[in-house]
């Protein structure tokens, strides 16, 4: 289903949220965590993603 960057990052922080828990330091290093994971179609996902992705999993609680 397209949809914007913002809406990709933010279901992408709940789907890790389902699946890893609350963000764990020891854990979840950088975007390895993520790798996996296909949030977006191949050719929308970037590294700034993975990134934006972690950022908000941080914020989720």
């Amino acid at each position: 289903m397209p949809c914007s960057f913002f809406s990709y990052v933010i279901l992408g922080a709940y789907v890790v949220q389902s699946d890893a828990g609350d963000f764990d330091p020891e854990q979840h290093h950088g975007i390895e965590y993520l790798r996996d994971h296909p949030f977006a179609p191949q050719h929308l996902q970037s590294p700034e993603m993975l990134y934006r992705i972690a950022a908000a999993h941080r914020l989720l609680q």
